[in-house]
């Protein structure tokens, strides 16, 4: 700037001389003509070349004039150029500096959070030693103070080769046992609880708890460090008892592990171990546990976990308030390499779940239908349908009423998923617990190839076995989704005639009631179902999969009789899914309709309170789909007494928050948003999380966890054109795209019309599924010419 200014003004002295040289020459043209008697001028002033009282301009400086004028107006503008450069430079620095105040007021107040923290814990760690000590008072005991033990490993031991290499360590053990060995048994863990949650109190003279700890050849270390940590963060009041239970391990230095709780000062009884002579797996000891439990709640804990300040406080109220609930903290993973706890709040909820093969997964929890209770959202219990299985607490009267587990499930695997079934079934209930924090190692290795016990047992036959045993006891008609998924048709499962009784003897209900009030975000595929392929006109090509596991395009390619990826179910209620499950979801052909467009194909919305109404039909809403994404769906009526569940969530789904957002104002008008523009956050409000255009002004946008920040800042202009605040031609519009995603039950964009050998989207019928030119498939307008639009189903041969 300052180089282009310094050049301008090199040009404007040179015209300047340039100009001057001029004017002195025609002054003395002017004066020679005078001389030699040329002039034609009449008057009897001072001349041609006076400046006398007639008025005349001479003739050289009337033809300067124009050009100086020029000059002048050429210098007014370099002055307001000028001006205006340095009042953008005024603005910058005051910017600046109000960013650095920002920054340097969000860094003040982060220092005061961290401190007020420590202070807070420091006062809760001596809170608890004086209700140790009075507790010890009471009752004649010597534990009162926090619990410390050093680990005490023979050389042979810690120089184990398999722990010089990364490979064979996780190998064999799944995670770094080195480190491991080296950290301290009882040590620090950040509190990672909200402050919601701190803030909670709970009441007194809730029940003790058996803590029970199942291990097969766990390491002493990460063994232990469970047990410290539950002595040391678990309120004397109502920790009872610790039972560990040893599945028959065979590793060595578990040998040493009565030695090292003869160490630890606590009252006589207080650990308890058990030795089994069978090694049958999960549930045997779990049930060998629970026989063993003296108090009235049971609280399961993986060999590999690590507790957190305040976790069993808000497990045992939930129990303590209603003894048929079954409740599960927030599984926070621990880093395999360093062992510490990954921090973090987990916002938005999420709630255990279960594919049809019976795998355990992690879906988003609805706000609404999902949190009970009062109080802060983060701190409300979540409704799960599943559990994971190694962490849960439950009355101990209700886990043998409801048949404790099923003891032909052998080793690992279907015992979680039977017990949520059989919870939810048999009139009880499951939650998450956001108050409750407990550590576990997720190992990464095969746990059957290193269990030398297990390398003469077939595991995968016992794996479809257990399976196969809650199907038949607890899916009833569904079971069929199950065995067309498994393809386990006819295999061998054993007398379940004893599990049937205790569904009768708790007058269980119905699987449907299950899909229908617990599960209901749930996909049900069809029973009985015909897969297929979906083919072009002479067969060659075929709609494919090509290997998308989660979400991604679907594409074209050569038809092949026996290959998964292009088998299909058209379904009579309008899906097509995939007949196969690629990883742990099942996958339904969807179109996508909004997206970041340029300003020519924007939507346009009229905003009535809280929703956003499509000025071309106003009785359509900007919405939001169960797995974050925008669509537009039809205008759901207001609230009422009588509005039914589906009805309120397609609602709530319409509604939106506007925040007005703290944005930088060049940033705004490098986007091209007028000055005076409302900019705002679009907040889904109670599940916190916000339009987002995910860095890119072309795509998908989407639905993030709010933090207001540039890419969350929208407008909505004169028009009612939604656009991003911040990223220049970017706005809300209609794209159409065919992708492959999560079933999802009741969802329009999964919903398709198949007429006549085409296929139309329920939310565009005028558009039809179309080969491309490329392998690829797109949504164009129908043409009934069209061969790329024709489409032949070709049922899979009866052996697939």
């Amino acid at each position: 700037m300052r180089g282009a200014r310094k050049r301008e003004l090199v040009l404007l002295a040179v015209v300047v001389v340039v100009l001057l040289g001029l004017r002195t020459l025609n002054n003395n043209n002017n004066s020679s003509s005078s001389g030699s008697g040329s002039s034609t001028s009449t008057g009897t002033g001072t001349g041609d070349g006076g400046s006398g009282g007639n008025g005349v301009v001479p003739r050289g400086q009337g033809d300067d004039a124009p050009v100086l004028e020029d000059l002048r107006r050429m210098q007014a503008k370099q002055d307001m150029l000028a001006q205006q450069q340095k009042l953008e430079a005024e603005n910058a620095e005051k910017e600046r500096q109000l960013q650095e105040r920002q920054w340097q007021a969000e860094a003040e107040a982060q220092l005061k959070r961290k401190q007020e923290e420590q202070q807070q814990q420091q006062q809760q760690q001596q809170g608890q030693q004086q209700q140790r000590a009075v507790a010890a008072a009471a009752g004649g005991g010597a534990w009162w103070q926090p619990v410390h033990l050093e680990l005490d490993l023979p050389k042979n031991i810690r120089d184990d080769p398999i722990l010089n290499s990364r490979e064979s360590m996780y190998r064999q053990y799944g995670f770094n046992l080195k480190k491991s060995n080296e950290l301290p048994l009882a040590h620090d863990v950040p509190d990672i609880r909200s402050d919601e949650c701190k803030a909670i109190t709970y009441p007194r003279g809730m029940p003790k708890s058996s803590v029970i700890i199942i291990y097969y050849n766990e390491p002493l270390s990460t063994l232990l460090r469970n047990v410290v940590s539950v002595l040391n963060r678990t309120p004397p009041e109502l920790l009872g008892e610790i039972l560990l239970i040893d599945d028959n391990s065979t590793l060595p230095e578990l040998q040493l592990l009565p030695k090292h709780l003869k160490k630890l000062k606590v009252p006589d009884g207080m650990i308890k171990l058990f030795h089994r002579h069978v090694h049958d797996g999960i549930v045997g000891a779990r049930v060998r546990g629970a026989q063993e439990a003296s108090h009235p709640i049971l609280v399961f804990l993986d060999s590999h976990s690590e507790v957190s300040p305040g976790w069993i406080e808000p497990l045992v109220a939930r129990i303590h308030e209603d003894r048929t609930r079954v409740v599960v903290p927030n599984i926070r993973g621990i880093d395999l390499d360093k062992l510490d706890l990954f921090p973090g709040e987990l916002w938005p909820p999420a709630k255990g779940s279960f594919n049809w093969r019976l795998t355990f997964t992690i879906v988003p929890a609805n706000i609404d239908r999902d949190l009970v209770g009062d109080g802060h959202p983060h701190t409300r219990p979540i409704r799960s349908p599943v559990m994971p299985g190694g962490l849960f607490a439950i009355d101990k009267d209700l886990f043998f009423q409801l048949g404790a587990y099923d003891p032909e499930i052998k080793y690992y695997g279907a015992e979680h998923v039977e017990l949520s079934f059989r919870v939810w079934q048999c009139g009880g209930s499951m939650e998450w617990i956001p108050c409750s924090n407990v550590g576990h190692i997720y190992r990464e290795f095969n746990r059957f190839s290193v269990d030398p016990k297990l390398k003469s047992v077939n595991v995968g036959y016992y794996l479809d076995r257990n399976d196969i045993r809650v199907a038949e006891v607890w899916m009833d008609e569904y079971k069929k989704i199950f065995y067309d998924f498994r393809h386990l048709h006819g295999k061998e499962f054993g007398d379940v005639s004893s599990r049937r009784q205790v569904r009768e003897a708790n007058q269980c209900r119905s699987f449907k009631w299950y899909l229908d009030n617990v599960a209901y975000d749930v996909f049900v595929p069809d029973i009985d179902a015909t897969p297929g392929q979906i083919a072009s006109k002479d067969e060659a090509q075929c709609l494919s999969n090509n290997g998308v596991k989660d979400d991604g395009p679907v594409t074209l390619q050569s038809c092949a009789p026996h290959n998964d990826q292009q088998q299909w179910v058209v379904s009579p209620r309008g899906y097509i899914y995939l007949n196969h499950y690629p990883r742990v979801t099942l996958l339904c052909l969807r179109v996508d309709t909004i997206a970041l467009v340029g300003r020519s194909d924007a939507l346009t919305f009229e905003r009535r309170g809280s929703r956003l109404h499509n000025k071309a039909d106003p009785s359509s809403c900007l919405a939001r789909t169960p797995d974050n994404r925008l669509h537009l769906q039809p205008c759901a009526a207001q609230s009422s007494d009588s509005a039914s569940t589906v009805q309120t969530a397609a609602l709530q789904a319409q509604v939106w928050e506007f925040k007005p957002a703290e944005h930088a104002p060049r940033r705004i008008a490098a986007a091209g948003v007028p000055p005076g523009t409302e900019v705002f956050v679009m907040s889904t409000g109670k599940s916190g999380t916000c339009l987002d255009n995910m860095q890119q002004q072309r795509g998908v946008p989407g639905l993030y966890g709010c933090h207001g920040g540039f890419t969350q800042q929208w407008v909505l202009d004169t028009e009612g054109h939604l656009a991003s605040a911040t990223m220049a031609d970017a706005y809300i519009g209609l794209s159409l795209a065919v992708r492959q995603g999560a079933c999802t039950p009741d969802q329009d964009d999964y919903m398709w019309i198949h007429k006549e050998k085409r296929f139309s989207p329920k939310l565009q019928p005028t558009h039809c599924l179309t080969r491309g030119k490329q392998d690829d498939v797109q949504i164009l307008p129908c043409d009934e010419d069209s061969d790329a639009q024709s489409w032949s189903f070709v049922a899979a041969p009866k052996n697939y």
